[in-house]
């Protein structure tokens, strides 16, 4: 089963900024572990902003690349202190700017689980799978454990009707939870 991302909608503004609006299939935790070539937790240590083809389509646009550094791992063959270099679509460029609403840019130092595929076929703005669905950012809670958050905000939202069609549906609300149960829950998918 291939990730869909749904047509775009492409706005223009002032000539050099520019921003598409997602509209994704909703996926479940078991989807999201099924379509994922890797599953790794990190950190981004830098990124980088420039035009490329990162997903070999034949179009270049403003890409960040970010180099993550990995420190765990619960699916694929990657090895703790791997570094690996994922793009996303968007970044600013000189004076202009690419925008992919409801895709957060990579952010230097942040701490990641990231549900990935990374085969250039199967991306199209970014290697975490179902987009942002794919991805939890790690922050220590009030007594210093780690939590995991994946929010759903920016992105229009499609799920499954009774007939089988795509129907528009609300996103989930935004998910925290200990670090240790989300991964214990993701391991528990990858080992079925």
């Amino acid at each position: 089963m291939r990730p869909r991302v749904l047509p775009a909608l492409l706005i223009l503004t002032a000539g050099a900024l520019s921003a598409r609006a997602l509209s994704l299939e909703l996926f479940t935790d078991a989807e999201i572990v099924a379509l994922s070539e890797r599953i790794v937790v990190g950190t981004v240590e830098s990124t980088a902003t420039r035009i490329a083809d990162a997903d070999g389509d034949g179009r270049e646009q403003i890409t960040t690349f970010a180099s993550f550094r990995v420190e765990q791992v619960l699916k694929g063959n990657d090895r703790p202190g791997d570094l690996l270099t994922l793009p996303m679509t968007g970044g600013t460029v000189g004076t202009e700017t690419l925008t992919v609403c409801g895709v957060p840019l990579w952010t230097e130092g942040e701490r990641l689980l990231l549900c990935l595929d990374t085969r250039a076929e199967r991306r199209s703005i970014t290697p975490i799978v179902g987009a942002i669905q794919g991805r939890w950012v790690i922050l220590p809670d009030a007594n210093g454990n780690p939590v995991a958050t994946r929010s759903f905000a920016g992105a229009a939202y499609f799920a499954k009707d009774a007939t089988g069609e795509l129907a528009p549906t609300l996103p989930p609300p935004d998910q925290t939870e200990p670090l240790a149960d989300l991964m214990a829950r993701l391991l528990a998918e990858v080992n079925k």
